[in-house]
C-alpha cells in the first residue's frame, strides 16, 4: 500500500531490509512534513525499530533511500536525532552536561554546550535543574531532560521509540499533556514508535500500522487544534 504523496520534510522511499533471508522491512514507504507527529503503530517484532535504524542511517537498507529535505541521507548519521526507550542519561554528569552533549561530540566547548544547553531547558520544563545530577530527577524529567538532548541532536526530525513506555500512568498522563503542548510551541517533527493505541490516539497527526515489515494501514486522526482538517491527517 502506498502512502498519498504531498511535499515533505522527511522520504524513506520502498525500503527493504531482509536479516538472514528473512524480510524484516518490505517495500516501506512514507513520509513525514514540518511540525508533523506520524506515529508507528504495531506490535513487536513488526519492523518498527529496523525502520527507525534506517531513518538514522545506523542500518544501510537492501534497497530504497531515505530522503531529508530532498537530500538523499540513506546510510548516513547525524541528520536526524534517535531517542530509544531508556533515557541513558550519564549518571556522572549534571543535567546541562547530559543535555548540551550533542554539541560537545560536534566539537563545541563545554562552556559553548553548556549555554545553550541551560537556555533549552525552561523549554523542556527543567527551569533550575541545570546543575542537577540525573538521581536527582524524576523519571518525567528524566525523560524530559533526554528528549532536550535529542532536540539539540538534531532539530529536523526526531525519531521517538517509546519514550514513555516506562513511565507509571500518572506520570505518562502528564508527561503526554507536556510533550503536546511542546510538540506545537517548537514545531517539532517526529516519527513515533509506540504499542499504545490510545496513545497514538492522543499524540499523532496521522497513526501508520505497521505490521510484518510492511505499512499495513493508516487511521486518520483529528487532534485539538485541527478539527476539520483532513489534509492534515494526510488522508
Amino acid at each position: 500500500m502506498e502512502e498519498k504523496a504531498y511535499s515533505s520534510l522527511l522520504n524513506v522511499e520502498d525500503v527493504t531490509v531482509s536479516f538472514e533471508g528473512r524480510a524484516v522491512l518490505r517495500g516501506v514507504s512514507l513520509q513525514l512534513r514540518d511540525g508533523e507527529l506520524v506515529s508507528l503503530l504495531g506490535a513487536s517484532g513488526g519492523g518498527k525499530t529496523t525502520l527507525f535504524n534506517v531513518v538514522s542511517g545506523l542500518l544501510v537498507p537492501d534497497a530504497g533511500r531515505v530522503l531529508l529535505r530532498g537530500r538523499d541521507i540513506t546510510g548516513a548519521t547525524g541528520h536526524v536525532s534517535y531517542m530509544m526507550q531508556k533515557d541513558l542519561l550519564l549518571e556522572s554528569m549534571r543535567v546541562a552536561d547530559n543535555v548540551g552533549l550533542p554539541l560537545r561530540l560536534r566539537g563545541a566547548s563545554k562552556a559553548q554546550a553548556r549555554a545553550e544547553a541551560v537556555a533549552l531547558l525552561p523549554d523542556f520544563g527543567l527551569a533550575g535543574a541545570a546543575q542537577l545530577w540525573p538521581s536527582q530527577l524524576s523519571g518525567g524529567m528524566r525523560q524530559r531532560a533526554a528528549l532536550a538532548r535529542t532536540y539539540l541532536a538534531s532539530r529536523d526530525v526526531l525519531l521517538l521509540d517509546e519514550p514513555f513506555s516506562a513511565l507509571d500512568a500518572f506520570t505518562k498522563a502528564d508527561m503526554h499533556r507536556w510533550f503536546m503542548a511542546t510538540q506545537r510551541r517548537l514545531g517539532l517533527s517526529v516519527l513515533f514508535v509506540t504499542h499504545d493505541i490510545d496513545e497514538a490516539a492522543l499524540l499523532s497527526d496521522r497513526i501508520l500500522v505497521v505490521k510484518e515489515g510492511l505499512i499495513a494501514g493508516y487511521v486518520p486522526v483529528t487532534r485539538p487544534g485541527n478539527a476539520g482538517d483532513a489534509s492534515a491527517a494526510g488522508v
